[in-house]
């Protein structure tokens, strides 16, 4: 079996209310959907079959008999058509993974010049090929640099049945992150060999039909997260999906993270400027953005390993970020739709290199005793050395110096690394701001789905918030190279954060402090609010009237249950739901995550 045979002709798109200027979400919770009804047996919708004894047959003459065999062999004819057709068969309800056409899949594929054997899963619904890789490795000389892809072997026939397949049934290691995805822990997981994919695919199918593919990209806030969190198992979605006969490919992924895939150093000066501190040309000693380029690449193999269209982009948080950023920047052909989770691709602003710099790989002499960078007569510093010996440490002494960088952060230990701005010369990405993009109408035009949680910002608020003061150091932490300009909008943005308990966040919890400062709800709602909900409604605002394609927003209201009640309805509270497995024991919250999981398929 070959992997191309695995994408749709067509796909279902869900049908909901437009609101492009994000000012009324709609709350999942009040969504009603009766899936008898919404999707009804293909059987159902056939014609009964008459009385053979009806005095109407009876009474036929030979002129009807004439008709009704013409009609009869027209029918034959379409008959004929439709199932000789494969672009008719998503109308034909006999074309089910149960029906009678339906056959096997091999757990044995071939892929990017090799053989993979993939595992069934319990249920014998579909198979699974997990650490397929994408990418040559990204270590020695290749830390820091953009991913090359996978060098893909021609072979005869022959070669081929003497090939031995690689296994693919364990998981990989994922990315190096901190231990336990705990931002700020000492120790770290993962291996720099990580550039690795997972496919899931229903174990059946039906001959040259296709199948549509979900492209996965974990969250983590740049610095931690993998593909192979318990959190994102596919089986419930994909069995639930295939129940449905809306049946999908799972593609997953692992990309590199925190100062592996995300630091930053200014390229040489260029002439002629464009203006002040805009690159002109790429850094000589690194890429930027290689963690978003790995994703990029992941992209490039699906499309040329599994089929050319019929993905649809969907992540959580830094992941939903990242969909944002690819809608974008990234050619439109690798994907039809975008799903962004909490997230959006205004989420941050994107520093220009020498800013980002300064912030995370300049410190990085101390904790690393590596050379500091070189000044130069003019223009900025020289990296070269510093990233000559930060190449090669020991991955444990990479992370234990890049840890100090988490630990400066007064935002819960996060966002010490995201995209920067690359500026504009021949093969830069990220040219030019996201919203400078979004009001030019610079983008791919596809359905865009957008929305999050109730309480966003509980997730990166400390118990210990305290005062207005360390608000303030929060924010400065998060916006250090533009905290001039936003120090100047704090004066009158406090005045709708007031230090009333009853306004801030988690919401609807009235004066109920949970034992903490009335801070920490005010820094919740804030934060909240400038990470998630603002830039959501900020991308549907400013989409341009005439985006020619429908965008939904929702917003969910369900606190997960267990959770601490000063969390509230937290950042990835949805994400079980989304995913058919929620951790409830409440009949409405399964019959929601059905509602929910079905938008994805």
């Amino acid at each position: 079996m070959n992997l191309s045979k695995l994408l749709p002709q067509s796909r279902r798109t869900p049908s909901r209310s437009n609101d492009d200027d994000g000012e009324e979400s709609v709350p999942l919770t009040s969504l009603e959907t009766d899936y008898d009804d919404a999707y009804p047996s293909p059987s159902s919708s056939r014609s009964r079959a008459r009385d053979p004894k009806s005095s109407y047959l009876n009474s036929i003459n030979w002129k009807r008999w004439i008709i009704l065999g013409g009609l009869s062999y027209l029918s034959y004819r379409f008959i004929v058509y439709l199932y000789s057709n494969p672009e008719r068969w998503d109308k034909s309800w006999k074309d089910t993974l149960t029906g009678p056409r339906a056959v096997v899949v091999d757990p044995v594929v071939r892929a990017a010049g090799q053989k993979w054997r993939g595992e069934v899963d319990e249920r014998e619904e579909f198979i699974g090929f997990k650490g397929v890789r994408y990418a040559e490795p990204p270590v020695g000389e290749r830390r820091f640099r953009r991913a090359v892809p996978v060098t893909v072997q021609t072979r005869s026939e022959e070669e081929w049945e003497k090939l031995e397949p690689i296994e693919a049934r364990e998981w990989s290691e994922g990315c190096p992150r901190p231990e336990n995805n705990i931002a700020g822990s000492e120790g770290h997981s993962g291996v720099e060999d990580c550039l690795k994919l997972n496919i899931f695919t229903p174990r059946k199918r039906i001959p040259d039909k296709l199948f549509p593919v979900m492209f996965w990209i974990h969250g983590g806030g740049f610095v931690s997260g993998s593909s192979n969190e318990e959190k994102y198992d596919p089986t419930d979605l994909m069995s639930r999906a295939i129940s449905m006969n809306q049946p999908f490919v799972f593609v997953s992924i692992n990309y590199r993270l925190g100062a592996l895939g995300f630091s930053a150093a200014p390229p040489p000066p260029g002439e002629p400027p464009i203006a002040p501190h805009i690159p002109v040309r790429a850094p000589v000693d690194l890429d930027l953005n290689v963690g978003l380029k790995d994703q990029l690449e992941a992209l490039k193999w699906v499309r040329r390993e599994i089929g050319n269209w019929g993905v649809t982009l969907v992540g959580h948080s830094a992941g939903a970020i990242s969909v944002g950023l690819h809608q974008i920047y990234s050619p439109p052909e690798l994907f039809r739709a975008a799903f962004m989770l909490s997230g959006a691709p205004t989420s941050f602003p994107v520093p220009w290199p020498h800013d980002a710099g300064a912030r995370t790989l300049h410190p990085l002499p101390g904790p690393s005793h590596c050379p500091s960078p070189v000044q130069q007569p003019y223009g900025p510093p020289s990296n070269a050395l510093l990233l000559s010996c930060l190449r090669s440490l020991p991955l444990a002494d990479f992370m234990r110096a890049t840890k100090t960088l988490s630990d400066r952060s007064p935002v819960n230990g996060w966002f010490p690394w995201y995209p920067v701005l690359e500026g504009e010369w021949e093969g830069s990405w990220l040219d030019f701001r996201p919203s400078e993009r979004i009001v030019r109408g610079t983008f791919a035009r596809v359905p865009v789905v957008l929305g999050g949680t109730v309480d966003e910002g509980t997730r990166f608020t400390s118990p210990e918030q305290s005062s207005q003061e360390m608000i303030k150091d929060a924010i400065r932490s998060a916006f250090d190279f533009t905290f001039g300009a936003i120090e100047e909008l704090l004066t009158p943005i406090w005045e709708f954060y007031p230090s009333s308990p009853s306004t801030g966040s988690p919401y609807h919890t009235g004066n109920e402090t949970f034992g903490l400062s009335p801070s920490y709800k005010r820094q919740a709602s804030l934060l909240g609010d400038i990470f998630f909900q603002a830039p959501r409604r900020h991308f549907l605002r400013e989409t341009p009237k005439d985006f020619g394609e429908p965008s939904w927003n929702y917003l969910y209201e369900e606190r997960r249950e267990g959770s601490e009640e000063r969390m509230g309805v937290q950042h990835s509270a949805d994400l079980q739901s989304w995913f058919g497995h929620p951790n409830s024991s409440d009949t409405e919250m399964h019959h929601l995550s059905r509602h929910m999981s079905s938008y994805l398929m």
